[in-house]
């Protein structure tokens, strides 16, 4: 895949948390949908992505973290 400008990078995950808000109304639903694309590959939880949480009970997802760094970006550099 050619590289994209870390620019470009930011205004897309931007563009799809704006939308992903716009077409579901709460951060369970957003989540939710979210995970339906996570793929896990085997037992030891290797997957297409991976969610971050705030603490350790999964209660939120830690959306500053996870914009920034490994939220969207194997949607981005692997085509998921």
């Amino acid at each position: 895949m050619d590289k994209i400008s870390p620019k470009y990078q930011m205004e897309i995950v931007q563009n799809i948390n704006d939308r992903l808000y716009e077409l579901f109304k709460s951060y369970d639903d957003v989540e939710a949908y979210v995970e339906k694309w996570r793929e896990v590959y085997d037992e030891f939880g290797n997957a297409n992505f991976y969610i971050q949480y705030k603490n350790n009970e999964h209660k939120k997802i830690d959306l500053k973290k996870n914009s920034s760094s490994s939220r969207w970006r194997n949607i981005i550099e692997n085509g998921y």
